[in-house]
């Protein structure tokens, strides 16, 4: 999960070679936003880590954004200092500070389904919509987001194998 978040894809993209161990991490959130390529470095090397990236194909959702001016800004819910704070339901996600990118990882790992965002965007933004049922999903990040779900798409992605 955390090289997931790292390199900023989803989970089904990481491919730990190595026996899985605990991890306690702690970074201050102005690092952790601003450069995450020096905190995957200093991992790789504290635990002896080396990493290949290779393609595979998967099937999955894709999220797509067409209107960006509909994103919310960070700042319509603060949790205080946190960053990437979610909370899951019965029927809603609501996130304090979280990209695209992060919230298809957490509708993959609640539906159980390979979700992914292939854009550019990794702004940090608030989310607070519809998950349970995918035709009111569709149209709560539709018309609250900007961002359209294309399901049922085939292709090949970055696969990150950590050794």
């Amino acid at each position: 999960q955390l090289m997931a978040m790292l390199y900023q894809v989803n989970p089904k993209q990481v491919i730990f070679q190595k026996a899985d161990e605990y991890v306690s991490f702690t970074s201050p959130v102005t690092l952790w936003n601003a450069n995450k390529e020096q905190i995957l470095d200093q991992l790789l090397k504290k635990y002896e880590l080396t990493t290949d990236q290779k393609e595979k194909e998967f099937d999955y959702t894709e999220l797509t954004l067409v209107n960006p001016t509909l994103l919310w800004s960070e700042n319509e819910i603060n949790w205080g200092d946190s960053s990437g704070t979610f909370i899951v339901g019965t029927d809603r996600i609501k996130a304090d500070n979280l990209s695209i990118t992060q919230i298809a990882t957490v509708l993959s790992k609640e539906k159980q389904q390979f979700y992914v965002y292939l854009g550019k965007n990794q702004t940090l933004y608030d989310w607070d919509f519809h998950y349970k049922y995918d035709n009111l999903m569709k149209n709560d990040l539709y018309d609250s987001f900007g961002i359209a779900i294309e399901p049922n798409k085939k292709g090949v992605l970055p696969v990150y194998i950590v050794k």
